[in-house]
């Protein structure tokens, strides 16, 4: 590839800066992690962002399908009306929740495609939506800055304590995905979209990096108070 096709920030002094990151999975093979540098993500989120969209919207499609062929067969539908509602409230209450590990591995194994570009992409995008659904759950409000609620759907599922839950009633939430019809918003204006992931990923950043100051200035302030205490 030639230097002149290459975008700045990954060319210093002629060179080509290639940077690679690894994650050990040890126990927790289940765990997302943020698997891009942030500046090679923003480069991708420019190029591949519709893409990630189309795969992502393509699986919701799908499942969202299936739930609306049985809701407008009216037999079925009312078979398993009749099979929910027969069922005791306590099993009920634990078929609508599952670990977030089998959830997890279910979706990945769906959505990543080996040597693919965007899978590592849609990787990273999971791990964000999982992050802000976990938010989502521990404030109970759709957040300006993780989820905003003039873009994104309310969740159906809460997260918390390793476990996904349904929200509500399984025949509520499958009647009302049946009949909600998935969209992209702003596709007249993709650029605004891609502003918008962009500015996402600078909130994440800030926070990361006032994280891992408060850490360090964290150790420093114990150290001082060891040596004090040595004295």
């Amino acid at each position: 590839m030639e230097l002149p096709k290459l975008v700045d920030g990954f060319v210093v002094n002629d060179t080509l800066i290639i940077k690679a990151q690894v994650q050990v999975i040890r126990d927790k093979s289940d765990s997302l992690f943020r698997c891009l540098d942030c500046q090679y993500r923003r480069e991708l989120v420019r190029v591949y962002r519709t893409n990630v969209e189309k795969i992502c919207q393509h699986l919701a499609e799908e499942r969202r399908k299936k739930l609306g062929d049985l809701f407008e067969d009216s037999a079925r539908w009312s078979s398993f009306c009749a099979f929910w509602l027969g069922v005791d409230e306590n099993v009920r209450r634990r078929l609508s929740e599952e670990k977030t590990d089998v959830i997890l591995k279910v979706i990945v194994k769906e959505l990543f495609v080996e040597k693919e570009v965007t899978s590592t992409l849609v990787m990273d995008s999971l791990y964000s939506g999982l992050k802000a659904l976990e938010w989502h759950s521990k404030t109970n409000i759709a957040g300006d800055k993780v989820i905003d609620a003039a873009e994104s759907p309310a969740p159906i599922v809460c997260v918390g304590n390793g476990m996904f839950t349904l929200v509500d009633d399984v025949l509520l939430l499958i009647e009302k995905v049946a009949l909600e019809a998935l969209s992209l918003k702003d596709e007249k204006d993709p650029q605004n979209r891609t502003e918008r992931q962009e500015e996402l990923i600078r909130e994440e950043e800030e926070a990361w990096q006032a994280k891992s100051e408060q850490k360090v200035n964290g150790g420093a302030a114990d150290m001082e108070k060891r040596a004090k205490k040595k004295q």
